[in-house]
């Protein structure tokens, strides 16, 4: 596969480059246009997956337990200190995710977040939303039922 800056000619089949031929400097491709992308393809470290635990009022197990990872699994990445595979690192983002929106509408009180999350919500069928949030349809009915809080919707 040719570069970007690179032209074939259509009759003759011969390469060009098409900086060297404008006196421009070949133009760099960015590995990634998301920074939030390349965190999940590299792991998100197991120090951040400790903290969001805590955060979230949940043991190791059981915040494991809700992004799908085992504790056999778990124990191992710790004691190789690997982080959490892509799979892993983008349901742990979805819980943050969920947690700073919360916190959010809860003026800044992690305290009261994490309570609203582990309380049942008559919105979401009398379920808790970090349990409905396991899944990412899950977690967009707790966004949407957190947007209808915020501008009041709900009592």
């Amino acid at each position: 596969m040719k570069a970007l800056s690179t032209r074939v000619h259509a009759k003759s089949g011969a390469t060009r480059d098409v900086a060297k031929v404008l006196g421009r400097a070949k133009a760099t491709v960015p590995v990634s246009f998301h920074p939030t992308l390349d965190r999940i393809r590299d792991g998100i470290p197991l120090v951040e997956f400790e903290k969001l635990a805590t955060k979230l009022g949940l043991t190791q197990e059981e915040f494991g337990r809700k992004i799908g990872i085992s504790v056999p699994t778990l124990s191992r990445r710790k004691r190789a200190d690997t982080p959490l595979d892509s799979e892993h690192s983008d349901r742990l983002l979805r819980f943050q995710r969920l947690f700073e929106q919360t916190v959010a509408l809860f003026d800044g009180n992690e305290i009261h977040a994490q309570g609203w999350l582990r309380t049942a919500e008559p919105a979401l069928g009398n379920l808790k939303p970090i349990d409905v949030a396991e899944t990412e349809a899950g977690a967009r009915e707790v966004e949407k039922v957190l947007g209808r809080l915020e501008y009041g919707e709900l009592a």
